[in-house]
C-alpha cells in the first residue's frame, strides 16, 4: 500500500458575529484526495493540531520524519514563490505566530521512496502569473529531497464539484519541477 502525508496549512476566516474561527478549507482537500486514493494509507498533519506558540512546527516537522518513508507528500495551504505558510499571522485574532517552510527548511531527515512525488497546492509555489522561476519553494524542495515537486504558477482558490474539493489555479495546472544540483 502506498503511503501519503498531507500538511494542512492553517486558514481562519470569521463567522457570522465577525469572530475568528479555524476554516476547514484545506483539511476539504485532503479529505477529497482521500477518497479518490483508497490504496493510499493517508496521514493528515493538520496546522490546527499544533498549537505551541514556542515551536508549533518542530512538533509538526518531528511527526513528517517520523511519518516516512513516503510516497506522496501533499501540502495544502498558503503560499507563495518563497514560502509555505502552514501557519501565518496574517489573521491577528489567532496568532499562531510566524512558521514556514522556506528556502532555509532542512529536509535532510524527511525520507522518501523511490520515485516519490510531492504537490504544493497553493498559490504560486512554483513562479507567478503564469511564469516559472527558477529559485522558488518549489525547485528549493525538489534540489533539497531529489523527489520531483509538482506546483502552481497561478493563485489558486477552492472549488466545489459535486460534493468534492479541489485547490485549483487560476489558468492551468500543477508543474513539475525536478533536482537541478
Amino acid at each position: 500500500m502506498q503511503k501519503a502525508v498531507a500538511i494542512v496549512g492553517l486558514e481562519t476566516i470569521k463567522d457570522k458575529n465577525d469572530n475568528p474561527k479555524f476554516s476547514v478549507t484545506f483539511l476539504n482537500n485532503m479529505e477529497t484526495w482521500k477518497k479518490e486514493h483508497p490504496n493510499t494509507k493517508l496521514v493528515i498533519l493538520d496546522a490546527r493540531a499544533y498549537k505551541e506558540l514556542d515551536d508549533p512546527m518542530g512538533g509538526l516537522w518531528a511527526d513528517l520524519i517520523a511519518a516516512g518513508p513516503i510516497d506522496t507528500l501533499l501540502y495544502s495551504g498558503h503560499s507563495d514563490s518563497e514560502i509555505l505558510y502552514v501557519f501565518s499571522k496574517y489573521r491577528k485574532e489567532l496568532d499562531y505566530g510566524f512558521r514556514f517552510i522556506m528556502f532555509s527548511t532542512l529536509w535532510d531527515e524527511v525520507k522518501f521512496n523511490s520515485g516519490a512525488k510531492i504537490y504544493l497546492a497553493g498559490c504560486q509555489a512554483g513562479g507567478q502569473e503564469g511564469k516559472r522561476f527558477d529559485v522558488c519553494i518549489a525547485q528549493d524542495i525538489a534540489d533539497k529531497t531529489g523527489v520531483s515537486v509538482f506546483a502552481f504558477l497561478w493563485r489558486s482558490s477552492q472549488h466545489e464539484k459535486k460534493g468534492q474539493y479541489y485547490q485549483e489555479p487560476e489558468h492551468g495546472g500543477f508543474v513539475e519541477f525536478k533536482r537541478k544540483i
